[in-house]
């Protein structure tokens, strides 16, 4: 109960520091005297709770991320300082500090001490903290808010473009270093990982290689091998289901594994259909489809962009399963359409705009950019509600299609040109 207790009350913390009530000057245990020029943006994701702070630690500016806890050794309880996005953290805030020994290493600041709020009355005062107070409005939205639906829609439309392009520009130079075949495949790989695991299946993708795929007696075993992903049998639990096909991957897995050498950390926090085992079976997937055969898949695909759905498709053990030892209560497709959508949207439409030269099929591809369907609602897009709509509901009625939602995503990331829909 105890620590559910302290959970709660980080929240507060974190909304104590995003509206930086504080009634004395930021002095950190090391003696520093602390100006805080921006606080940070308050990350709902993983990761540090506020993200490129801008501080002034004694007449020294710095950026970085700031960590926000109950007390300093939270810092190990929540395992901090193993995880490599912790890093750039330049100020660890806490509320209380009774063993004076801090495990972070940063910047140490006692917030009580410069808040004249105990715990009781900052639960009073930031219990009912809405989203729309945790993201401030962002500079130019008065201007922004100022066009008709219609006008902002064409201007989330552009900045959906200057999105587009910027993929582009990051995939032309993955060409060059890589290859269209293995960028293609690189990108693709990445985009089945999700959020949570988009570096370990980039990590794949560089270790077992197309070509190796395509020289490969078993090209599924290796991907599956050198993933770490198949489990040794005598050790763990093989649901019935998989017993079979778990074995015979694993027996052509031995014969080639003297070449390789996983080490991949998958990330487990998924939803039982977003597991890396099922997401690395969608991407098995698909390749088998294309007879794991990039180049002339890349051949056909402005072609055939109206039906590349059915790539997607197909037999596979994992669609009844989460991972090797559970079986879902049904089974549900390895690839979703939402998933599908994040695929064209990140991997071939960039490719298809960075390549094409025939004016005709390029608008043809346009048109079916533009036509694409509204995504998920995500916590960006909250964010984006709150950050860029007056008042923050407009976005209900503005957001309709998917490339609105990445003119959104350009706009957060690029607020500068906020100010360009003056002109519009």
């Amino acid at each position: 109960m105890q620590l559910r207790e302290v959970e709660i009350k980080e929240v507060y913390l974190q909304a104590l520091w995003n509206e930086q009530e504080f009634s004395r000057k930021l002095i950190s245990e090391q003696g520093q005297e602390i100006e805080v020029l921006f606080p940070g943006k308050w990350n709902t994701g993983a990761g540090p709770d506020f993200l490129n702070a801008h501080l002034k630690i004694d007449e020294k500016e710095i950026s970085g991320d700031v960590e926000i806890h109950f007390s300093p050794s939270d810092w190990l309880h929540h395992g901090h300082q193993n995880d490599p996005r912790y890093e750039n953290v330049i100020l660890h805030a806490v509320w209380q500090n009774s063993s004076q020994e801090d495990p972070s290493g940063k910047s140490l600041l006692l917030m009580s001490q410069a808040c004249a709020m105990s715990l009781n009355e900052l639960e009073e005062r930031y219990q009912n903290y809405s989203q729309q107070a945790k993201f401030k409005p962002i500079e130019g939205i008065v201007e922004f808010s100022s066009l008709s639906d219609s006008k902002m829609q064409k201007f989330l439309e552009k900045m959906a473009f200057l999105r587009l392009a910027q993929k582009c520009s990051r995939l032309d130079k993955h060409i060059k270093l890589f290859g269209a075949d293995q960028a293609l495949y690189q990108d693709l790989m990445e985009a089945y990982g999700y959020s949570q695991n988009r570096q370990a299946f980039l990590t794949l993708a560089k270790s077992v290689s197309l070509a190796s795929l395509q020289s490969s007696t078993d090209p599924e075993a290796l991907l599956w091998g050198e993933s770490g992903l198949l489990k040794d049998a005598s050790q763990n639990v093989i649901h019935p289901g998989l017993l079979n096909w778990h074995q015979e991957k694993c027996h052509a897995w031995a014969n080639m594994r003297s070449s390789y050498s996983p080490e991949i950390n998958w990330n487990r926090k998924n939803r039982p259909q977003n597991t890396p085992e099922r997401r690395l079976a969608g991407a098995i997937l698909f390749l088998r489809n294309i007879n794991w055969d990039m180049k002339s898949f890349l051949q056909q695909l402005g072609s055939g962009f109206r039906d590349l759905h059915i790539h997607f498709q197909g037999d596979d053990p994992m669609i009844s399963f989460c991972h090797f030892s559970k079986k879902l209560s049904k089974a549900v497709n390895l690839v979703g359409e939402s998933r599908q959508r994040e695929i064209r949207l990140n991997v071939f439409y960039p490719y298809l705009f960075l390549t094409i030269k025939e004016e005709a099929l390029k608008e043809e591809i346009k048109q079916f950019y533009l036509k694409e369907k509204k995504g998920d609602d995500t916590s960006v897009l909250k964010e984006a509600s709150c950050r860029l709509f007056l008042p923050p509901s407009r976005m209900k009625t503005v957001v309709k299609k998917f490339v609105h939602q990445q003119g959104l995503y350009f706009l957060l990331q690029n607020p500068e040109w906020l100010k360009e829909s003056i002109d519009f």
